[in-house]
C-alpha cells in the first residue's frame, strides 16, 4: 500500500512516435484539452449534431456551417482574450443578450428599431472590434412609401413621424 501511494499524481503517456522526446509528448498531452474543448464547443454549443438532414449536400452543408462558426467564434474568442478573459459560452452568452425590438409604426408602416439595453460585457466585446452601437430608436423598414431594406438612420429631409 505505501508503495502504490508513491504514484498518487503521477501520469503515464504511452505514445507509439519512436522520435519525440519526452517533453515533446508532455506538451502534445498538456494541450489536448484544446481539442477536447473544441469538440464540445462543436457538439453542443454550435449544435453540430445531432443532424436532421438526410441528402449528403445538406448535411455537408450543415459541418461547413458549424465550422465556419467554430472558426468564427475561436477568432472572436483570441480577440477578446487580448484585453480580458471569457470562455466561447460566456462570450455567446454576453451576444445573445444584445437584442432590439421591432415596433410599427399605424399609419406610416414604418417598422423601428428600438434596441434593448447593453450590458458592459457585450460593450466590451464589441469594443475589442470597434464596433459601436447605437441606443436610439431609428427606423429599420419604411413602410407605405416604397423604400425596402434596412436603414441606420432616416434621410436627414424626412423628419420622424409622430407615433
Amino acid at each position: 500500500m505505501w508503495g502504490e501511494s508513491l504514484w498518487d499524481g503521477l501520469h503515464g503517456i504511452i505514445t507509439n512516435d519512436k522520435e519525440v522526446t519526452p517533453a515533446e509528448a508532455l506538451a502534445r498531452y498538456a494541450r489536448l484539452w484544446v481539442i477536447e474543448e473544441s469538440f464540445r464547443i462543436n457538439k453542443h454549443t454550435l449544435k453540430m449534431r445531432p443532424i436532421f438532414h438526410w441528402t449528403p449536400p445538406r448535411i455537408e452543408s450543415h459541418i461547413a456551417l458549424c465550422y465556419m462558426s467554430f472558426a468564427v467564434l475561436r477568432h472572436i474568442e483570441y480577440r477578446v482574450a487580448l484585453t480580458q478573459k471569457m470562455s466561447p459560452g460566456e462570450i455567446l452568452t454576453h451576444l445573445k443578450g444584445v437584442q432590439a425590438s421591432i415596433m410599427q409604426h399605424k399609419k406610416t408602416k414604418d417598422l423601428y428599431r428600438l434596441p434593448s439595453s447593453f450590458r458592459p460585457e457585450a460593450q466590451k466585446i464589441y469594443k475589442v472590434f470597434n464596433l459601436k452601437r447605437c441606443g436610439d430608436a431609428a427606423i429599420y423598414i419604411k413602410g407605405e412609401r416604397g423604400h425596402s431594406g434596412p436603414t441606420e438612420n432616416p434621410p436627414a429631409n424626412s423628419p420622424l413621424p409622430e407615433a
